[in-house]
């Protein structure tokens, strides 16, 4: 019986079709990792965009907050860098199930109508007398 040394021709060739299909799998792999963290990333950009948002409604006064007050609101310079074609929704509203409460939601679209909106929802009472 002959001794063998080294591969054949077809063991190299399959082992370099098992590597092809593995590094494939590989790249694939992170371009869906890389699709999911700017996703998630642009998801966290929203939300801190909309607790700011809530902070400076939070910051007025009972008079001052209106729904006219806010409807000039715009994202900031760095929110809208990071989310292009994302809007501001800001509703200030009374509600009368609570007299004299105003509710104020603070909604952020983002720019792909697939995903979810941001939304912030805070109450606003008035002063004690």
């Amino acid at each position: 019986m002959k001794k063998r040394r080294g591969f054949t021709l077809l063991e190299t060739a399959v082992t370099g079709i098992l590597l092809g299909a593995l590094m494939m799998a590989c790249v694939q792999f992170s371009g869906i990792l890389a699709t999911q963290r700017r996703a998630a990333d642009a998801r966290q950009t929203a939300i801190r965009e909309a607790a700011n948002v809530m902070e400076r409604m939070a910051g007025r006064t009972y008079g001052e907050l209106t729904q006219k007050s806010v409807q000039n609101m715009d994202l900031s310079e760095e929110a809208r860098q990071a989310l292009p074609d994302a809007r501001l929704e800001i509703r200030v509203h009374q509600t009368p199930k609570i007299p004299g409460a105003k509710r104020i939601t603070v909604i952020v679209h983002p720019e792909d109508a697939a995903r979810q909106p941001v939304r912030l929802v805070a109450w606003k009472y008035p002063p004690k007398e």
